[in-house]
């Protein structure tokens, strides 16, 4: 049986997107991202911060958020492939439980004086596994509440929603860091947290909604014997890819931006100290400046009601890319502000491009693997942290996203070459 669906799709895509959030499954899922995003971008600007003031070193900085992401490049498509046989409901509520956990325990490491950077970067790892799930599981599951009819709409708000909390978290975490400590971070991270928890026990969502999942529990299969299935589903989910140019070209592009693109967050913390000698409270409201324009962005797409996903994946992409490379020669922090809001503008197109064409091209019963797939190449990202953080150890932080855009400029050329069909629009088939 599949989740409650809205009866009357028409009129929540006449009143607007926000008329989602009148449906109770909806707002609970939604909710409970808006919730574990918005302590993500603030722990890791928290993190990052203490760590540098600790170390000096970018490295360590790039590292630490390197641990956070780890989890989605070598388990994304393992967590497609499990999203598909159990109910996802129950991966997304036992994911929140361990990132609470992690919480509490920082929290209480921080305060008893016993913190260490080790701490932080086995627990980045541990709660990075709920981030991991965010495609294949909770994303998915916003996907099949929304419906076929909804699901631009739907997935529009939910990436303005992430949009606000990269504005708003590293400003919190700015905030907090200052006046109360890291230890403030991780106490409100596991408050809210526990309240997602709530959301999600008391979600009405069933079982059973992709055609695979109900054969097999028609077929009364037990658990153990799907697992054996998952090696040849994810390679089925390879192949299939492989096959499909505009996946395809989306997952390569994705992955160009999540190792020379996404990144430069890691070195904000790093510009902030060494260029601008700034406060942590002005840290966070130059951290959250990209988050600012993507939220602006992603409001102004879902209102649009455009099927054009693709020209507006590439086009966000590139723009994106473009104000993070002139970012890298500002000197003034009025207009370092202004050029990492328009690269915000540019990642909200990327992001609801993205989380668009991942729902929409492929085939109900391949779709979580799919995702798991786009997670992995979203986990990439640790490695361009990795990657900047050397060499701003080297050049320094500016001269590093300098290199590292530059690089993905000409990375996004190469797919744009590649792969026509990401320049090609079709009315009748395009999402």
């Amino acid at each position: 049986m599949s989740p409650p669906k809205d009866p009357t799709p028409p009129s929540v895509i006449a009143d607007g997107p926000f008329a989602l959030l009148e449906d109770g499954p909806y707002f609970q899922v939604w909710m409970t991202g808006a919730l574990a995003n918005g302590m993500r971008w603030l722990e890791m600007l928290a993190v990052g911060v203490y760590v540098y003031d600790q170390s000096g070193l970018a490295i360590e900085v790039a590292f630490v958020l390197f641990c956070r992401q780890l989890p989605q490049v070598l388990f994304g498509a393992v967590l497609g492939a499990v999203a598909e046989n159990i109910n996802k409901k129950l991966m997304l509520l036992g994911g929140l439980v361990v990132v609470t956990l992690v919480s509490s325990t920082l929290w209480a490491l921080i305060i008893t004086d016993q913190i260490e950077i080790w701490h932080l970067a086995l627990g980045a790892v541990i709660s990075g596994f709920l981030m991991a799930m965010d495609f294949p599981v909770r994303r998915n599951m916003l996907g099949e509440i929304c419906g076929l009819d909804r699901i631009g709409a739907g997935m529009a708000l939910d990436a303005t929603t992430n949009n606000v909390t990269r504005m708003l978290g590293p400003l919190l975490g700015g905030v907090i860091l200052q006046f109360v400590g890291l230890q403030g971070a991780f106490l409100l991270g596991a408050i809210l947290h526990a309240f997602a928890i709530i959301l999600i026990i008391f979600l009405r969502y069933e079982p059973g909604t992709t055609p695979k999942l109900k054969s097999l529990e028609n077929k009364k299969e037990k658990r153990e014997g799907r697992i054996k299935h998952f090696v040849a589903d994810i390679i089925e989910a390879f192949r299939y890819v492989r096959q499909e140019p505009v996946i395809l070209a989306m997952l390569a592009i994705t992955l160009a931006l999540n190792m020379l693109a996404m990144p430069f967050a890691s070195m904000i913390p790093v510009i902030s100290k060494d260029v601008f000698n700034l406060t942590p409270v002005h840290v966070g409201i130059l951290a959250s400046a990209e988050g600012c324009g993507a939220f602006i962005g992603c409001i102004l797409i879902a209102y649009w009601r455009t099927k054009r996903f693709k020209q507006i994946f590439v086009f966000g992409s590139f723009v994106y890319l473009s104000f993070l490379f002139l970012f890298s020669f500002s000197a003034l922090y009025s207009l370092s502000l202004a050029l990492l809001f328009l690269a915000g503008i540019g990642h909200a197109g990327f992001s609801v491009g993205q989380s668009t064409l991942v729902y929409t091209k492929p085939r109900p019963e391949i779709r979580a693997r799919v995702m798991g797939l786009l997670s992995m190449t979203i986990g990439i990202q640790p490695f361009g942290n990795l990657h900047v953080g050397f060499m701003a150890d080297y050049f320094g932080g500016q001269a590093a996203i300098m290199i590292m855009t530059a690089e993905g400029l000409i990375a996004m050329g190469v797919c744009w070459f590649l792969w026509p069909d990401m320049r090609q629009y079709d009315s009748k088939n395009d999402t």
